[in-house]
């Protein structure tokens, strides 16, 4: 890698800032066909209606090459169902094509408390008639559920691989800090034109009720689908907070799943040890006659109010707000990144964000090794009670092009936190190259990662954190990637045949293999992997480093066959289109 920054903040030249254009959540999709990822913008507020923007990608007025973002008015995406309300209140949306008709549809979710007094409108399937404009399914909404959801992630995927896309939706608690307890998450299977039948129960994901126990209900952060153990089935993943553990649905190819987080290694890590949690102490220290205690509280124990739950198992492992799954070390399968909010004051027992590298095998036999900070390099080193680690979005992306994944993580929940940029070294170990190109930048939010402007390489655009640090406000920021396109690539479209033999039409859960320079990586197309409309475009994009040759393609259909089709010899640095069921390979934009 030279010595130039890999990234310019083009903001202004993006048009967000005359836009004044504010954001909390981000998802990203090409809503109206045109190749080019669009935004659809949660902004900041207190206003329950009218808080979803769609920014449409479109050319630059002036400089040839260059995109820019304005507000796309009129798309639909405040369609509701109420008499004389107008505007939806919604809590993120995921984009999926749910009727097979090649173009991306959006899931509207609904987040609210048993507590709360102005209901949101219930959960909603968007169809898009193929321009970006959206309209309410006739009949009513088939994926809202009868008690009042907190749902705060999705994903979308085909569990059965009968070529139409189902849906996972994760929940949180019922009333956050006044009880444990949480929501269902749902397991909707996708009829083929936009409807869905709930199959929570007849898949065996139904959870207990009662709480701290691991088949409870617990609040999750992110939801992810894809592919673990290598069997063609796509396996579900819910990233849960509160320290307790998550949760790895194995996919048992029969419509049913095994939750196998605790042998696979995924519901947390092995430190279990809570003597120096803050709190603990603080209890301990009003409770000599139920405890012994290890050390003096290095916070203010002035107060008595204080709880023995942080002895309990199910308090004894991190704060998930995702697992994202990609094979970043190249071996075949896919590894995950637990990332995770920690506190110095929650002791050590509360895990830190860690890489989790796939064992490769199938089934029940699945399981991860954990690697620390210090084996992997995604390491930032803290001491004493009085730091924040605000890990709340991340994403694994060749942002360079060299052909080794890396690792964007936003640490911005705290006044101290920044973005950090985990460059991959020869080895399999990550350095922070952050500060080197160009993303000093204080307190992120989430994030979208594409190629917005189609050059070969992925940008970023940003939300901050409003309150921390400098930020007044939840600006929308535009780093534009400007390395990635002085080396090789190649970005690759899937079409799937559709049902009843063939795959989603987007190839959502594909495996997609390129095989260059002796070396071969592999991507998941996905429906989701994260919080609140967290999601990558499905357009992938491989990065081919110094090596200019042709390269082989094989793709792993995830249709009822599990088809897989080669495509030899197609040209880098280019955009492809591959169609299930054809040799052909459509060279776009030509």
């Amino acid at each position: 890698m030279g010595s130039a920054e890999a990234f310019v903040n083009a903001t202004e030249e993006a048009g967000f800032a005359a836009l004044d254009a504010i954001g909390f959540y981000l998802t990203v999709a090409d809503l109206d066909g045109d190749g080019y990822a669009d935004l659809v913008v949660k902004k900041n507020g207190t206003s329950q209606r009218d808080t979803h923007v769609v920014y449409h990608n479109v050319p630059h007025p002036t400089l040839r090459g260059r995109r820019a973002f304005v507000e796309w008015t009129g798309t639909g995406i405040d369609l509701n169902r109420r008499t004389g309300i107008t505007g939806r209140a919604a809590s993120f949306h995921q984009a999926a094509d749910v009727d097979n008709d090649g173009d991306m549809d959006l899931f509207a979710a609904s987040y609210f408390q048993d507590d709360a007094s102005d209901l949101l409108d219930r959960q909603e399937i968007l169809l898009n008639d193929g321009t970006g404009h959206f309209s309410l399914i006739a009949g009513g909404s088939s994926v809202a559920t009868p008690e009042r959801p907190t749902n705060s992630a999705a994903a979308f995927l085909d569990f059965d691989r009968d070529g139409k896309l189902d849906l996972f939706v994760a929940d949180w608690y019922k009333n956050y800090g006044l009880t444990y307890e949480a929501n269902q998450a749902r397991l909707y299977h996708g009829l083929g034109d936009g409807t869905f039948s709930e199959v929570t129960e007849a898949a065996k994901l139904m959870e207990k009720a009662e709480v701290g126990q691991r088949d409870s209900r617990k609040p999750a952060y992110g939801a992810s689908a894809c592919d673990l153990d290598g069997d063609g089935y796509p396996d579900l993943m819910k990233a849960n907070y509160g320290r307790q553990w998550n949760d790895l649905y194995l996919n048992l190819g029969n419509g049913t799943f095994e939750n196998i987080a605790e042998s696979a290694h995924v519901d947390g890590d092995d430190n279990h040890d809570f003597h120096d949690n803050q709190m603990w102490l603080c209890w301990c220290k009003f409770h000599p006659n139920d405890c012994t205690l290890p050390t003096q509280p290095q916070i203010d124990c002035s107060q008595s109010a204080w709880s023995a739950d942080d002895e309990n198992p199910f308090r004894l492992n991190g704060n998930t707000w995702e697992l994202l799954c990609a094979d970043y070390d190249r071996d075949g399968d896919l590894d995950l990144l637990s990332l995770e909010v920690a506190h110095g004051w929650a002791g050590q027992s509360s895990d830190r964000t860690q890489i989790l590298q796939n064992n490769g095998k199938r089934g029940r036999e699945l399981a991860f090794t954990r690697l620390s900070g210090e084996q992997s390099g995604v390491n930032r080193p803290r001491a004493g009670a009085f730091w924040n680690e605000g890990d709340i979005w991340a994403a694994w992306m060749d942002y360079d092009n060299d052909g080794l994944v890396d690792l964007l993580i936003h640490e911005g929940a705290y006044p101290e936190n920044r973005l950090y940029l985990f460059r991959q070294q020869v080895g399999g170990t990550f350095k922070d190259v952050a500060l080197l190109n160009g993303l000093d930048l204080p307190n992120p939010g989430a994030a979208a990662v594409a190629d917005f402007d189609l050059d070969g390489d992925l940008d970023i655009v940003t939300t901050v954190v409003p309150g921390k640090g400098t930020w007044t406000k939840g600006s929308l920021l535009y780093f534009r990637n400007q390395l990635g396109e002085h080396y090789n690539w190649i970005r690759i479209d899937l079409k799937g045949a559709g049902p009843p033999d063939g795959s989603n039409r987007m190839g959502m859960g594909a495996w997609v293999k390129v095989a260059s320079g002796g070396k071969t990586q592999m991507w998941e197309v996905s429906g989701g992997d994260g919080r609140f409309g967290n999601q990558k475009e499905l357009s992938l994009t491989f990065g081919l480093g110094r090596v200019c040759d042709d390269v082989d393609i094989e793709v792993r259909w995830p249709n009822k066959a599990l088809t897989i089709q080669r495509f030899e010899k197609v040209r880098a640095n280019y955009r492809v289109r591959l169609t299930e069921g054809s040799d052909k390979v459509e060279y776009l934009g030509i």
